[in-house]
């Protein structure tokens, strides 16, 4: 007697799907080794060398981020450069205008007006941000390094104007202020209100500690300028002094003593700029030269991965072709075998 072993179609059809997802995972393997030039499981191919990999792997991580942080390093130092340039301006410009203003008829009046425009710039520039912090704020970088005139800096100049002369500002008697007083006074009780004590009191938000950029490891510059820096308090200080002491009622002399302290304050804030910006130019270039030393790091590293990692692009793109080419045949193994059915020998 004859005997014919049988399998059901449900079993066939079984086999095919399983042959199938097992196709179809492969295939994605292929693609992203095609796609990324890279293992798809590179510890199952490496083996024991999987341990050399991963610290390639982070030693480049670390050089990539050092480098990152640089970069934007280098960009808040090139910001803070540009503001103290403009501070540079507009301390030449006011300077010039001064020196019209000096001898002027109405020289009380335009020397008023420059210095409560230059005042507000100077608020604009220092307290100028990078993303999302206070340049100019040192370690201070979520607060404005530099107040509102209207607030505390106003409060201290009338205070000590009052103290001093015994009358306001806006008091015609101020007219009575010789030279020699007002020189005292700027010299004395006003000069006060810009010390390092009066300005952190009534005028700068910032720390003294700047912000430090890491160059690699056991390295780091600064790169950055905050509101304490010499110049801050100098400009404010002539600045103020040629807005708030009772411009257009001063007597020439007074008018004149003002004027002559005020230059040479600005005169003392170029120097101190001058110095800031060389000092911030030097960090610059020691920035530079340490990404390039990090493009160059990252190079036998990054060789050295692509040759542990890496898989022959011709390769990939033929095994995929393979895959697909099995794959599409699968499909159409199974439909066949999804449309056998015993009616259609009946």
């Amino acid at each position: 007697m004859l005997r014919f072993d049988t399998v059901s179609t449900l079993v066939l059809s079984s086999i095919s799907r399983q042959s199938i997802a097992e196709s179809q995972r492969r295939l994605a393997e292929a693609q992203t080794e095609a796609s990324t030039g890279r293992h798809h499981d590179v510890g199952l191919v490496l083996g024991a060398r999987t341990a050399g990999d991963i610290r390639l792997r982070l030693q480049l991580s670390e050089l990539t981020q050092t480098g990152e942080l640089l970069s934007q390093g280098a960009a808040r130092a090139g910001l803070t450069q540009s503001a103290l340039a403009s501070v540079s301006e507009l301390a030449a410009k006011f300077l010039e205008t001064l020196t019209g203003a000096r001898g002027a008829e109405s020289g009380q009046q335009i020397a008023a007006d420059a210095a409560r425009s230059a005042l507000a710039s100077l608020g604009d520039l220092i307290n100028v941000t990078f993303d999302g912090q206070y340049v100019f704020g040192g370690t201070n970088t979520d607060v404005p390094p530099l107040r509102d005139f209207a607030g505390g800096p106003s409060l201290a100049i009338d205070a000590a104007f009052l103290s001093e002369f015994g009358v306001t500002q806006s008091d015609p008697s101020v007219s009575a202020i010789s030279g020699g007083a007002m020189t005292a006074f700027l010299d004395g009780a006003f000069a006060n209100v810009f010390s390092p004590a009066g300005w952190t009191a009534n005028w700068s938000n910032a720390s003294d500690i700047n912000m430090r950029q890491r160059l690699g490891p056991g390295a780091a510059v600064d790169a950055s300028a905050n509101a304490n820096a010499a110049f801050a308090p100098k400009l404010a200080q002539a600045f103020s002094m040629m807005m708030a002491l009772g411009q257009n009622n001063l007597s020439d002399g007074a008018f004149t003593a003002a004027v002559d302290k005020a230059m040479g304050l600005i005169g003392e804030a170029q120097l101190s700029l001058g110095a800031e910006q060389s000092r911030i130019g030097i960090a610059q270039q020691r920035m530079t030269e340490s990404r390039e030393t990090i493009e160059k790091r990252k190079m036998p590293v990054t060789e050295a991965l692509r040759v542990l990692e890496s898989v022959d692009p011709y390769e990939a793109a033929t095994r995929v072709n393979s895959l697909m080419t099995q794959l599409e045949a699968s499909y159409a193994v199974t439909g066949r075998i999804s449309r056998l059915s015993l009616l259609s020998y009946i």
